[in-house]
This record gives C-alpha cells, structure tokens and sequence, in this order.
C-alpha cells in the first residue's frame, strides 16, 4: 500500500516539477496560471509575464510588485514591468478574490546578470560571472521552478554543503537561494558545484558545473633582456605561468620619480611574451602587468642592466683608429 503511495506521488510530482514554464494558483478563490513562472530580464531589467484564467471566464486580479498593485479584470491578461537595476531578483505575487474566497500564485523576476539555463528542473548561477572561474566571495544562487514535494535545496562545492535551505513541502512556487562562498577555502584549481533539490520521495533534481578557482591569478616565472644587434633596439622576455591561461601582458618603465610610462602590449605565445624598445645603458626598473583569459591580472616588478650598449661605441671607435693609423703608415 505504502508502495502504491509513493509510485501515485511520484507521478504526481513529476508533472508538477516538470511544469518549469507555468506555475498555478493556491486557494479557494477563481483559479489561474501565469507564465512562464521565472522569467530573465533583458539588459535594460524589463520583463513581461502573461496569465489566463482556469475556466476561460474574466476575472478580477490584483498583481503586487516592486510596492505597487496593478488590477486586471479580463480572462487574459498580460503584466510588463521593470526590474529595479539595484536587484538581481524579485517576485511577483498574482491573486484573485471572489467575495472572501482567494487565490494566489507567484512568479520570479531574475537579472539578465544571473541568467542560466534551469536543467534538470534546477539552475545555478554566480555573481561576478568570470565564466566558469570564481575569485574572492561569489554569490551562488540556485534556482528552483515551481513544484509541490520538495523538502530542500543545497549548494555544495566539491563535498561540501554551502547552503541547506528548508522548502515546505506543498508550497509549490518557484524559487531562488543564494549564498556567499569564499573561495579563498579552497585550493586553487577546478572544482564542481552543484545545486539540489531533494523530494520527499528520496529522489533529488540534481545541476552541476565545473569551475576554477584562481585567488593568486597569473605568476611572472622569469624575465630575461637582450641587445638586438646593430638595430638600437632591446628585447625583453617576460615567462609567466597561470592556472587558467595567459592572454597578454604590458610593460611600463619606472621613472625617476617614480611614475610608469608604457612601452607596449602584447599577447603572450607557450608561456612567454616578447617586447622590443629603444636600447639603453645602465639599469632600468620595469613593471610588468600579466593578464590571463578572464581578466585575472598581477604585477611584477623586475630591473635589467644593460651594458651591452658601450661596446659598439668602442668597437667603432677602435676601427676608426686602426683606420687613421693604417692610413698614415702608408
């Protein structure tokens, strides 16, 4: 019998859980659905949800959002609004009422700047969004669409739990969850993060992704200079290393009074990045700025003398001589 039970409520929950796009009122007054149940913003924060009564006839709806209230009376409507720039998130509560009778239903309003994709009927997301790289405290949101039967959500990293939140089972409204993690806790390198929903019939919605933590970014391995040959020109080549991947680097020239000027951007190519500048004698204070694939950067700062530069002055000066000499020989 108890077999029977959960086999009925599993059925039942899968048609909810799947139901990601529409989500349906609660109550004894007139029923509706609204759709889609979360729905993304654009970039300028505006969103539109639209809603139809259950049995197709007008009915009186009061939608509340962001402190205000806005009132429909019709068998289908359409809600436009905006998200305010200063939240990632929001919802938006429908409700119907005949005489004392009630109904609700809510949606979510979520920030283009968390946008995912909800997979598996569940979706995580992070703020910054480097890509799949994290640094520093991020924001870790989960995502969950509307559903009866579920007891919980986590977000865990690796194997371990970052938020444990509690859902009423019959509250069947979408969801979102966030919590600050410090990545600083963990090592360097790529790590999994999940979010979960569990039902109460032990079964669980699961969404995970890879990323990479890099908290030290791009590390400068060695630096090394050369005169170009009878050119006025110096080389400099700068080795780094990173977790992620290196794109560029720029290199500044200390002052005596201590400013930087710029001598040049390149990209680097195995590890290593190339600049070429005019030659000079003595030793000079360079700052290099290395920048890896997502925008991580670090500075090192390195001196390089040159005194290289004396000996083609001396080399001319020396066949200049033997010139005159051999000259007054003859």
């Amino acid at each position: 019998m108890l077999k029977a039970f959960v086999l009925i409520l599993s059925a039942f929950l899968a048609c909810f859980v799947m139901a990601e796009g529409v989500v349906r009122s609660v109550g004894s007054g007139p029923a509706f659905e609204i759709s889609p149940a979360i729905v993304f913003t654009g970039e300028n924060g505006n969103f539109q949800i639209g809603g139809f009564s259950g049995d197709g006839m007008p009915i009186t709806l009061e939608v509340y959002f962001n402190g205000k209230v806005r009132k429909f009376f019709d068998r289908q409507w359409t809600f436009n609004s905006t998200l305010p720039s200063t939240s990632l998130y929001s919802y938006v509560t429908f409700k119907s009422e005949n005489g004392y009778l009630t109904s609700v239903a809510t949606a979510l309003v979520v920030s283009y700047k968390i946008m995912t994709n909800i997979e598996n009927g569940i979706g995580i997301s992070n703020l910054p969004d480097y890509g799949n790289y994290l640094k520093g405290t991020e924001k870790i949101f989960a995502i969950v669409p509307p559903g009866y039967g579920r007891e919980n959500v986590q977000i865990i990293m690796d194997n371990q739990t970052i938020l444990d939140q509690p859902i009423a089972v019959s509250d069947n409204s979408p969801k979102i969850f966030e919590a600050n993690v410090n990545t600083q806790m963990f090592e360097d390198g790529f790590h999994t993060l999940f979010a979960k929903a569990n039902l109460i019939t032990g079964e669980s919605l699961l969404v995970q992704k890879k990323v990479g933590i890099d908290n030290n970014g791009p590390k400068v391995v060695s630096f090394s200079g050369s005169e170009l040959f009878l050119s006025g020109k110096y080389s400099i080549t700068v080795a780094a290393t990173d977790l992620i991947g290196l794109k560029d680097a720029e290199l500044y020239v200390r002052n005596a009074d201590n400013t930087l000027s710029f001598m040049g951007k390149n990209d680097f190519l195995n590890g290593n990045v190339n600049f070429v500048i005019g030659d000079f004698t003595g030793s000079r204070t360079f700052v290099v700025k290395v920048t890896n694939v997502v925008g991580f950067s670090s500075n090192y700062e390195f001196t390089i003398t040159n005194n290289q530069s004396l000996i083609m002055p001396l080399i001319v000066l020396t066949v200049a001589i033997g010139v005159i000499l051999l000259t007054f020989i003859k």
